[in-house]
């Protein structure tokens, strides 16, 4: 296998090409380009034509030009919140609730449905005192930053235990 591995790897490399594949991936097939990253391959999956719209089809979105003074907080906030990308800050939180729900079903408690929420149209909030709060750091941002800690928490102790992340 590594051999094979090593070979269409190092022949895609000369080549400077990319491979265009299929894969299933939940039940449904998928096209996906692979090309050569580093020492290894990377997949990644694509939409097909059908999948994809322009602009024109959608249409062209009517908005209004923002005001100066919220455009400048706002470009603070993306400048005070810009930094390297880091995956493990990221977790598919329906895996998490499903690992919950069993760990819950294995230690034999009952398990209770919950009825989703309904969307709350009346909570209108106020853009400039949102992004004012943000820069000082009393927005959504420092609860990510709080929820994202938890996670690697978490994350860690699942890999000590040999569960997956």
């Amino acid at each position: 296998m590594s051999q094979a591995f090593a070979v269409i790897r190092e022949a895609m490399k000369k080549k400077g090409m990319v491979a265009i594949g299929r894969l299933v991936m939940s039940t449904r097939e998928r096209v996906c380009a692979i090309e050569i990253e580093e020492d290894g391959i990377v997949l990644t999956t694509l939409r097909t034509a059908e999948e994809v719209r322009t602009l024109d089809e959608i249409g062209h979105p009517d908005l209004p030009k923002p005001d100066s003074q919220m455009l400048d907080i706002a470009e603070k906030i993306v400048a005070q919140q810009s930094g390297e990308f880091d995956a493990s800050e990221l977790n598919d939180r329906y895996e998490d609730a499903l690992r919950d729900l069993i760990e819950e079903k294995k230690k034999g408690r009952p398990v209770k449905s919950t009825k989703p929420r309904e969307a709350d149209d009346t909570n209108v909030i106020d853009l400039m005192a949102a992004l004012k709060r943000s820069l000082q750091g009393d927005g959504p941002v420092e609860r990510r930053k709080e929820t994202s800690a938890k996670t690697k928490k978490a994350a860690n102790t699942n890999r000590r235990k040999g569960r997956a992340a």
